[in-house]
């Protein structure tokens, strides 16, 4: 949120709100200070907008610091690997499409101090005129810049599952090997990109291949992985 979003839409949270109104109380209190003290209404005024603007940018700065709520408890979070393929899709209409949960999916792979991270991302994106393969490109160049080796790999027919399902085949068959890790080092992230793309992953892990989908992504929301696992069931039909 910028300071000038602030001003228009104070924060909603109880904190921010009960930060808003006591600054209102106390703006309102020292315009009359002022005036007892100086009998000058005018150098009120001007002393009055001044303090406003400052107590504002007090409370903007305190907004930032809020803590934002996690959905997801720890025992479901998937543990930081070595590689990640990740689908790119071109984000929400009005939005940077920079924003999307696909950074964020990366971002919590990266390694933190000496524990071992994210080494390598393959980066699957929609071609065409409209597809994402320009965002997968720029994520590129982001992972690179934290010294993660990125590969931009592109499906043409974005509504059919086949191609998306045989692809991740491809980087899991032949790509992964080749990067130095195993299966079980890379973990798929089947967020973003339409539907049948999701579908075409979701077939190609299957029960035996680690998959994540994040959660969140909204005000006041932090964006983190779910794994998602599941095991065929033994029951038979009646």
């Amino acid at each position: 949120m910028s300071f000038a979003e602030f001003l228009i839409r104070p924060p909603a949270s109880v904190r921010g709100v009960l930060a808003f109104l006591g600054a209102s109380v106390i703006a309102g209190l020292l315009s009359n200070v002022i005036i007892g003290v100086t009998g000058n209404s005018l150098l009120a005024q001007i002393l009055l907008a001044a303090s406003i603007l400052l107590v504002l940018a007090a409370v903007y700065v305190l907004s930032l610091n809020v803590t934002p709520k996690v959905l997801v408890s720890e025992d479901k979070q998937p543990a930081k690997h070595r590689g990640l393929i990740l689908l790119v899709g071109i984000g929400r209409p009005g939005e940077n499409p920079l924003n999307q949960s696909a950074w964020k999916a990366i971002e919590y792979h990266l390694a933190e101090g000496q524990a071992q991270g994210l080494q390598t991302c393959w980066l699957i994106g929609s071609g065409g005129a409209e597809g994402s393969l320009s965002v997968a490109e720029k994520l590129k160049q982001m992972c690179e810049a934290r010294n993660v080796k990125a590969h931009v790999r592109s499906v043409e027919d974005t509504f059919g599952v086949q191609e998306a399902y045989d692809l991740v085949m491809r980087i899991y068959k032949e790509e992964v090997p080749e990067a130095g890790l195993g299966e079980q080092e890379v973990i798929a992230d089947f967020t973003g990109a339409v539907k049948p793309m999701s579908a075409g992953m979701i077939l190609a892990c299957g029960e035996r291949r680690p998959m994540q989908y994040m959660v969140g992504r909204k005000e006041g929301v932090a964006s983190i992985p779910r794994l998602i696992e599941f095991k065929p069931s033994n029951r038979r039909r009646a």
